[in-house]
This record gives C-alpha cells, sequence and structure tokens, in this order.
C-alpha cells in the first residue's frame, strides 16, 4: 500500500497521511457482529464480493494518480447472470452504454440511505412512465415545470462522488468504503428497479458508480461531458438533488471567480437539469423550501447572475412520504450504538449488510470511517 502511494502524483499528496490508516478497525467487535449476521445478510455480503475493496481501491489509487477529473470505476447491468443473481459487467457495446435519459445522483453517501435510493427511482419511474405501482401519501407532488416530461429510453443512472468536498475536509481512508457503499447501493436500486411496473423494462437500465476530482456541480457536469461517456445527440442530463444541496447550488459564494457569480451556470443550465426533491414534515415546510426555487423564477436571483429562465429546466417534487426524517447522519448516529434495526430502516438491504460486516462508523458519528 506504501509502494502504491507514493506513486500519487503532487496534485493529490494532501490525501496520502490519511489514506494510510487502516480502513478497518476494531476487528474484534466486527468479528461479533459478523456472527450474529442473519444467512440473508451473509448472502448479500457474498454478493458484494471479498475482493471488492481491494478492486475499488485500486481504482480509486489510479484515477488519483492521474489527469482524469472523472472515470466511472463500477457499473452494474439490469441483465442477471443465471449463478445467484449476481450483476453482470458491462461491456463496450450495446445502446444502453450510450443512455438518451442520464440521471445523475452526486452525494458524499457517507452513507447511501433510502432517501437515495427513492430520489432516483422515483425519478425513473415518472419519466418512464411505469408510476403505476406508486399511489396516495408516496407519490411526489409536483410544481417548477407545468408537467413532468417522459424521457426516452435507454436510460441509466449514475451514482457520483467527489474526492474533493466544497465544504468539509476529506476523509481518505474512507473512500473506498465510500465506493463499497454506492455500489452496495447500486444494486438495492436494480432490485428496485425490477420491482416496478411491467411499463419499465429492465433491459433499459444500468447504474454507474463514478468519481470526480471536482467539487463544484458546474465544474463536474463539464468534467462528465469531456469523459466522453455518456455523449449522445439530443440526451438528457438530470441532475437528481435535495433541498439543502439546492440552497448551496445557488449560493453565489462557491463561484466568486466569475462576475457575477452565478453565470457560472450558464452552460450548465444550456445542458443539464435538474429536479429537486424536498423533504419536508409538513406543508408549511414544503412551501418555505419551494420558495429558492420561486425566487429564481421570480427574478430574484437576476443581480447575482441568476437567470429566471432556468426555473424552467427544474423540477420541484415533494418527496415520498416514508423518507421524511431519513439521512445519513441519522444512520451514523445508530451505528455508534448499534442500533441495527434503525440502520436497517434507513438504509436499503445491501447497504446496511456492508455497514454491519464491516463495522463502519461504530468508532464515532463524525462520518469518517
Amino acid at each position: 500500500t506504501r509502494d502504491l502511494l507514493r506513486s500519487f502524483n503532487a496534485q493529490n499528496s494532501s490525501l496520502l497521511p490519511s489514506l494510510t490508516r487502516p480502513v478497518v478497525e476494531h476487528v474484534s467487535s466486527i468479528e461479533r457482529d459478523r456472527n450474529r449476521m442473519t444467512t440473508s445478510e451473509a448472502t448479500d455480503e457474498m454478493q458484494l464480493g471479498s475482493d471488492l475493496l481491494p478492486t475499488l481501491s485500486s481504482a480509486l489509487e489510479a484515477f488519483l494518480s492521474s489527469n482524469a477529473k472523472f472515470r466511472i470505476v463500477k457499473s452494474v447491468s439490469s441483465r442477471l447472470c443465471d449463478d445467484n443473481s449476481k450483476p453482470l459487467s458491462l461491456g463496450s457495446k450495446g445502446s444502453s452504454l450510450r443512455p438518451r435519459t442520464l440521471l445523475i445522483l452526486d452525494s458524499s453517501f457517507n452513507p447511501p440511505t433510502r432517501a437515495h435510493l427513492s430520489m432516483a427511482t422515483s425519478a425513473l419511474r415518472e419519466y418512464s412512465g411505469a408510476t403505476d405501482a406508486l399511489k396516495g401519501d408516496k407519490a411526489p407532488k409536483h410544481s417548477g415545470r407545468a408537467m413532468i416530461q417522459q424521457f426516452p429510453r435507454p436510460y441509466r443512472i449514475l451514482l457520483l462522488f467527489s474526492v474533493h468536498n466544497a465544504d468539509k475536509s476529506p476523509s481518505p481512508a474512507s473512500f473506498p468504503h465510500r465506493l463499497a457503499l454506492m455500489y452496495a447501493s447500486a444494486l438495492d436500486m436494480m432490485t428496485s428497479v425490477s420491482s416496478m411496473s411491467s411499463e419499465l423494462s429492465q433491459d433499459d437500465i444500468n447504474i454507474d458508480v463514478a468519481i470526480t476530482k471536482e467539487p463544484f456541480y458546474s465544474d463536474k457536469s463539464a468534467a462528465i461531458e469531456a469523459s466522453g461517456a455518456y455523449q449522445v445527440e439530443g440526451s438528457h442530463h438530470i441532475h437528481l438533488i435535495g433541498y439543502d444541496t439546492f440552497v448551496r447550488f445557488l449560493n453565489p459564494k462557491y463561484y466568486e471567480n466569475f462576475s457575477p457569480p452565478l453565470s457560472a451556470l450558464n452552460n450548465f443550465f444550456d445542458h443539464h437539469g435538474l429536479r429537486l426533491t424536498l423533504r419536508a414534515s409538513s406543508q408549511e415546510e414544503a412551501q418555505d423550501q419551494r420558495r429558492k426555487w420561486e425566487s429564481l423564477a421570480s427574478g430574484d436571483l437576476v443581480g447575482e447572475g441568476g437567470r429566471k429562465e432556468w426555473a424552467g429546466k427544474i423540477e420541484v417534487v415533494e418527496g415520498e412520504a416514508d423518507i421524511i426524517g431519513v439521512s445519513s447522519t441519522a444512520v451514523r448516529s445508530a451505528c455508534e450504538s448499534r442500533d441495527w434495526g434503525t440502520i436497517e430502516r434507513l438504509c436499503p438491504p445491501h447497504v446496511a449488510t456492508w455497514i454491519r460486516s464491516q463495522g463502519l462508523y461504530q468508532e464515532n458519528a463524525t462520518g469518517k470511517i
């Protein structure tokens, strides 16, 4: 490991001290927890694979030592193998590799939760027209664009993690596990896709786990486009974000090198759209959150470089009722007290299994693994 770390370029030298820390600590407590795993959990762990961490660590090291700004490190296909229903690795051919609609979920995934899963699968369900399975209190309520578009197949979901967070100090020792958690979440998303209405064929879906060195949305979108991984004429790139991220997205302090600052987002909105999911415990709170979009639509941000027409490229939805209160912070707190019932309630199955089997977040709830 030390020999590999010495090969990193100077650009990422600040990450090296933390990367040399052990990925998994408190081995004895982890083993005790593993012994209590159910048969189903053990099967899930086997599906994730014993070589997952080494594979992701190598991919991360290669990326950090390169000049690349974006790279796909793992992919899940909706086509399943016969043995143990393991997701197939994607090949280099087929229209599914060039999606007409790309749903981008950019997060710290520390760890992924059922809220992350809901943001991706609800968008996919609506855009494809497979809406029959979601009714009543779980059905999202919409504002923003006048009507929900049905975006063309083939679809692809991109789970994106930045190794340089604009607001938080990096904790690189956790990065391989973070990518493993993203892959586990991708497996859970694919399971959810398989239970959707027959209107949505599984053959239309693929999920990528990817990393970027860019901290800001405007630069991330440019890095994705420059990679050439998803370039299709007339394709749609939709970023799936929550309210807190939306507030940061429109905060001028992140674009100080531009005048006016929000003009930095011109290119973004020329090629990308947003789906903003509100997670409010009441209609009053939802209305408060919706006002940020309304301020953009009414021209309140023109002085900072914001353009009213951008509001037409932002879809605002109220999240499904059962994800209210679900957060990564709550998961980390539950891990600290080893409250497995809460972890399983807040996280999808593969993610919960990986957290438990690897003993993640048990030392403290700060988010460092």
